[in-house]
């Protein structure tokens, strides 16, 4: 028997001692833990993990209508505090980013939250089950990098995704860019040459398309920011004008309406970035902004909050 021990150790060591010397030298690049099915989120909660003792005043969540097209700098002048996280990640549609920003508006205690959003994020997102809620409040609870790896074995993904990620923490023209900032943004800066012609063409959802229960998924959050005494500031990114249409006006006059009939009566503000003056140069495709488009975007939006950064974070 120990002969054999022996032979297996000998066997299996080498790929060991490959395994790891392969995942120091590409460590950079090595993946977050599985949480989610979402690689955006998982990036996005060991992120935060790495932050969560430090005091956050202001909370973004949202798609990456947040991640994308909200400028750091911006919020951060606007509200006079650095204590800004977005938590924004692609695929993470209202009901989604609504179950996220419960978990970390619980665990960080924010005196405001920006959400960002628009027509998609009505539409089915990516899964974040019950499961992996639980999983993510876990890891903040009690981050321990090594002990999530070992949870969420999945030695494939971890595999594929690493050759990923070399183009997402370092390519801001990649629409995948994961390169947070260091309030957790990831402004996109595609070229002319290397934007792709099917996303800039994609249409807006029609307004038999916008899914009730992903507003019910708003009214709770909403409500369960309200009963901590959270203010929250929804702003509505608007889609390139080029994009402009009858069914879009129906189907947006009809979301904004849905909107305040939720937010208004809990004190929640809305502000409509389809109003603002803007040209389709500002864009990365449909409805995502480059890195000047977000910075004009934000400006723009907070200037219209009115007392929203009175009542809100910036006295904290």
């Amino acid at each position: 028997m120990r002969r054999f021990l022996v032979r297996c150790a000998l066997f299996i060591g080498p790929f060991i001692l490959g395994l790891l010397a392969w995942g120091y030298a590409q460590r950079a690049f090595l993946p977050a833990p599985r949480f989610t099915a979402n690689v955006a989120i998982n990036e996005k909660v060991r992120f935060i993990a790495r932050r969560i003792d430090q005091p956050c005043a202001v909370l973004a969540v949202g798609s990456s209508m947040a991640l994308n097209n909200l400028a750091s700098d911006r919020v951060v002048a606007h509200f006079g505090t650095d204590h800004f996280l977005n938590a924004g990640a692609w695929g993470a549609g209202t009901t989604e980013a609504g179950r996220l920003g419960a978990i970390l508006a619980a665990r960080l205690r924010p005196r405001a939250v920006i959400l960002v959003t628009n027509l998609m994020d009505f539409l089915p997102g990516s899964p974040f089950t019950a499961a992996d809620s639980a999983a993510v409040a876990d890891h903040l609870r009690a981050p321990t990098p090594l002990a999530a790896y070992l949870r969420h074995r999945d030695l494939a993904y971890y595999l594929r995704q690493t050759g990923l990620n070399r183009m997402r923490f370092t390519d801001a023209a990649n629409y995948e860019y994961l390169g947070f900032d260091a309030h957790g943004a990831a402004p996109l800066q595609v070229p002319a040459d290397r934007m792709d012609e099917r996303r800039s063409q994609q249409l807006p959802p029609r307004a038999d398309e916008l899914q009730g229960e992903r507003y019910a998924a708003l009214d709770r959050f909403a409500r369960g920011l309200r009963a901590q005494g959270i203010d929250m500031l929804v702003l509505l990114s608007p889609y390139r004008p080029g994009l402009e249409s009858v069914e879009l006006e129906r189907a947006w006059m009809l979301h904004l309406r849905r909107l305040h009939a939720i937010l208004d009566p809990l004190g929640h503000l809305v502000v409509d970035g389809r109003a603002m003056p803007r040209t389709d140069d500002l864009y990365c495709d449909a409805s995502h902004f480059n890195r000047h488009g977000a910075e004009s975007f934000t400006r723009w939006a907070l200037a219209r909050s009115g007392a929203f950064a009175v009542s809100g974070a910036a006295r904290r």
